[in-house]
């Protein structure tokens, strides 16, 4: 469930996008937009032993796009992510039910430039993202399943992670990019590629079998465009 604080904050700037928002209601002057992204979010993450993005996470908020010329778009939005990492059923019967399944939510910040493509009539049904976002982690969860004793010596430093979420980073920093594809004026389904350019987790170096970790998610999304 989504902190009540988290919910107030995303209120608050929306209701702050809607009461600047010029020409809303008159189509032919409009010069920016509100959306509403709601969807969900596959992560892994990069330097831990899995591989695969097997976990899932809620991924909602609010955007402001403003419209420059060319129907080229600029983005600003805040959002609400939970991400992390799972092992699959083939990795956790190699390292013998031994396992870490983590989960971090964040507010995101993404800046991100809109380029349209397939362009008829000034309007266009699929546009290019590119652009980075600002994260701010708000919870972490890192469960630790141990059953059997593990044989499976270069797991055994990852499982200490579980010990060290008070090492974790504050705030990262993401690459991303992206495709949106209209399915009317104001529904878009959005797909997403976040990779991060800043590590969450840096070991120590006296740490042996650790490395950096960072995210990678997919985020799949329907958003609603006040036009």
């Amino acid at each position: 469930m989504l902190n009540k604080r988290i919910v107030k904050r995303l209120f608050v700037l929306g209701m702050i996008l809607a009461v600047c928002t010029p020409g809303v209601g008159q189509q032919n002057t409009r010069s920016f937009q509100i959306a509403f992204p709601l969807g969900t979010n596959l992560s892994q993450v990069q330097g831990d032993p899995y591989s695969g993005f097997r976990k899932w996470g809620l991924s909602a908020g609010v955007e402001g796009v403003a419209l420059l010329s060319g129907n080229i778009k600029l983005s600003l939005g805040m959002l609400f992510q939970q991400l992390g990492a799972a092992p699959g059923i083939t990795e956790r019967k190699q390292y013998e039910q031994n396992y870490i399944d983590m989960r971090l939510s964040y507010i995101e910040v993404p800046v991100m430039l809109l380029l349209p493509i397939h362009q008829q009539a000034d309007k266009s049904p699929l546009d290019i993202e590119l652009g980075f976002s600002f994260a701010r982690q708000l919870s972490s969860r890192v469960v630790r399943t141990t059953t059997v004793s593990g044989s499976n010596a270069e797991l055994i430093p990852y499982m200490n992670i579980v010990d060290r979420q008070t090492e974790f980073q504050n705030f990262v920093w993401n690459g991303m990019g992206g495709v949106n594809y209209y399915l009317h004026p104001q529904v878009a389904l959005r797909l997403r590629y976040h990779h991060g350019l800043s590590a969450f987790f840096r070991p120590a170096a006296a740490d042996e079998g650790l490395e950096n970790l960072r995210h990678q998610y997919l985020g799949l999304s329907i958003r609603y465009i006040v036009l």
